[in-house]
């Protein structure tokens, strides 16, 4: 089977002091990038996912924790 590419240029990057809910991020599709000492996401994601992780990010027992939505200049072509 052939994989046709998918155009991607959203970024959705989530940063600060994510260590507590790093898991969840992970089970939502984030993957850490180390070298920003970031989260991030490829493309935007679904309603329900949105819901999710804003519960997360908004929970005041989980200070500190900011999320970035970003329009890429150059589009990132990717297998799907």
């Amino acid at each position: 089977m052939e994989e046709t590419p998918l155009e991607v240029d959203w970024i959705v990057i989530i940063f600060g002091k994510t260590y507590p809910i790093k898991e969840e991020l992970k089970a939502i599709g984030f993957q850490w990038n180390p070298a920003n000492s970031a989260w991030y996401h490829l493309g935007l994601l679904g309603e329900e996912r949105i819901e999710y992780m804003a519960l997360l990010i908004n929970d005041p027992s989980r200070p500190g924790v900011s999320i970035r939505y970003c329009l890429l200049d150059n589009p990132i072509s990717l297998l799907a």
